[in-house]
């Protein structure tokens, strides 16, 4: 095995990328993924819910953490 400043710098840098390139991808689709994603579901009752929709996000101080999936009386 070759040492590591012996290999070509450009297929070092190019491997790297994919690396974090994947990596990238996997944490802004960890939500989607089979065994970390979907997670529980919740259901909510509210006395007042005029303007929810089904498909809105769901925010919890700013940051999106899930999405509506039905509205119903």
């Amino acid at each position: 095995m070759k040492p590591f400043r012996e290999r070509n710098p450009l297929a070092v840098g190019a491997a790297g990328l994919v690396v974090l390139g994947a990596s990238v991808l996997i944490a802004f689709n960890a939500q989607n993924l089979p065994l970390i994603g979907g997670g529980a579901g919740y259901a909510a009752a509210f006395t007042e819910a005029a303007g929810l929709r089904s498909g809105e996000h769901v925010t919890i101080a700013g940051v999106v953490v899930g999405k509506v999936t039905g509205v119903s009386l």
